[in-house]
């Protein structure tokens, strides 16, 4: 058996879906600048709309806005894919194909384009939208936050799009370029003294940070800072934290010690001038006697209120460094020797350094009798043994806690005592060494007159030490 045919008629309605609005990352825009494309990659897309006509785009700065800020659609031509600008008429294409026309933009007030024809699809409203432009006179350093809306005409209406736009600072350093020398225990080296400075829309830096960074090979000893060269005309002065340009105070300065940055913070008086005089007289100098010779790059920005910087700029310092002589230390005074008696240690407390050297290879201590020497006199190195410390004697060879430091010759008469050493004699070998030089005679009796000692090190690098005196009063 078959039923009867029946039939239910289904009537489907559609509904309207928004269109869609993209519009990018922030971008960046000069104080007082060229326009710039606010949204060069945006894109538009509308699932159910083969065009706007009736529709509306809307773009608004809503949060910052200037009354010089301006908003504004870029003409590019009126060729195939093109934007056209003719009054307040808008095409895509072609002087003949209007998508609608505009008004507003100024400051705060919307720029807004409502379209006028079916020649305003979702292709030419993206060309559209990626053809605004921004531009700002330069009043106000703060971003721009910008609302763009799309209405299709048909009653759907795009989730509102928010872009951001940096206004950042139209400030040009430069000549803060190359390499600059120092060299060790000089004074300090000005960094770059013919960098300049210009900025066409900033009478005051007021609130702008100045910043000199040790970016690569900064050593704790390094110092960045600036040069006090007084208070008269185009001079800048610096007392360790107050900058002053002329004499009036543009500014106030902290760190530059090791890798810690130089930061300059700016007052109102810092004008175009006195910045640039203050990059002019930044310093370099290194407070050690042995400085690591890797170049170091000093980078510099400029920053304003709203935080944005300029490019950072980098300069090469190298560094050179001197050999620094050895120094002998609490050599001196006078010790008693008694005829016919032990030998004396000439002086148990004398002390060695060297500011940069780890050992003192081909280096030579000399110890020598300057006055009333007889030739029985004698300078002799004393053997203490070969354990942690402790100096030894064997032959001529010399040791160190059981490690071979150099070997002697002399030290009868006015024979000077020369010792020379290797490798292994570090700054605490030498010290115990010049500790274990002791006076005696092979007479018994021997002049009275008291013996002047004079010590003389080598470092095998060129440095020579100070030359002190040691008095032997013989008893």
């Amino acid at each position: 058996g078959t039923s009867q045919t029946v039939s239910k008629t289904v009537t489907v309605q559609a509904v309207n879906t928004p269109p869609t609005v993209v519009v990018g990352p922030a971008v960046n825009s000069l104080r007082g600048g060229p326009a710039v494309l606010m949204a060069a990659t945006a894109t538009v897309a509308d699932p159910d709309s083969t065009n706007f006509n009736g529709g509306r785009l809307t773009v608004q700065i809503t949060a910052n806005a200037e009354v010089t800020d301006r908003l504004r659609i870029a003409h590019q031509g009126t060729t195939a894919g093109k934007i056209g600008i003719a009054g307040n008429v808008v095409t895509f294409g072609g002087v003949n194909n209007v998508i609608g026309t505009w008004t507003g933009g100024d400051g705060s007030t919307a720029l807004d384009i409502t379209f006028t024809s079916n020649a305003a699809t979702p292709t030419a409203v993206q060309a559209l939208l990626r053809a605004i432009t921004f531009a700002n006179a330069a009043t106000s350093p703060l971003p721009r936050t910008l609302t763009v809306s799309l209405d299709d005409g048909d009653g759907g209406a795009s989730v509102a799009a928010v872009k951001s736009i940096n206004v950042v600072n139209n400030t040009t350093i430069s000549g803060w370029d190359g390499s600059i020398g120092y060299t060790e225990n000089a004074a300090p080296v000005l960094i770059d003294s013919a960098v300049t400075l210009s900025d066409p829309d900033t009478t005051s830096f007021n609130g702008f940070v100045l910043i000199a960074t040790l970016s690569a090979n900064g050593t704790v000893d390094d110092r960045l800072s600036i040069r006090n060269q007084g208070n008269a005309s185009n001079q800048i002065g610096f007392d360790g934290t107050n900058v002053r340009f002329q004499g009036t105070l543009i500014g106030a300065a902290a760190g530059g010690n090791g890798i810690d940055p130089l930061t300059i913070t700016m007052s109102a008086s810092a004008t175009n001038a006195a910045v640039k005089a203050l990059i002019q007289n930044l310093t370099f100098a290194t407070g050690t006697d042995a400085p690591s010779t890797l170049p170091r790059t000093v980078t510099l920005l400029l920053t304003d209120p709203a935080g944005y910087s300029n490019a950072a700029l980098t300069k090469t310092v190298t560094v050179t460094a001197v050999n620094d002589a050895p120094v002998l230390g609490s050599f001196g005074g006078a010790v008693n020797y008694t005829r016919g008696g032990a030998a004396v240690l000439v002086d148990d407390d004398a002390t060695v350094s060297d500011a940069d050297h780890l050992d003192f290879a081909t280096g030579k201590l000399t110890l020598q009798l300057t006055s009333n020497a007889l030739s029985t006199d004698r300078l002799r190195v004393r053997n203490t043994g070969t354990g942690p410390g402790e100096i030894g004697v064997s032959g001529n060879v010399i040791t160190y806690g059981g490690t071979t430091i150099g070997t002697f010759a002399g030290g009868s008469g006015t024979t000077a005592l020369v010792i020379t050493l290797n490798a292994s004699a570090s700054e605490s070998a030498v010290q115990a060494l010049l500790r274990s030089i002791e006076f005696t005679s092979t007479s018994f009796t021997p002049s009275v007159l008291p013996r002047t000692i004079k010590a003389t090190l080598t470092d095998g690098d060129g440095g020579t030490s100070n030359m002190p005196t040691k008095t032997i009063n013989v008893a």
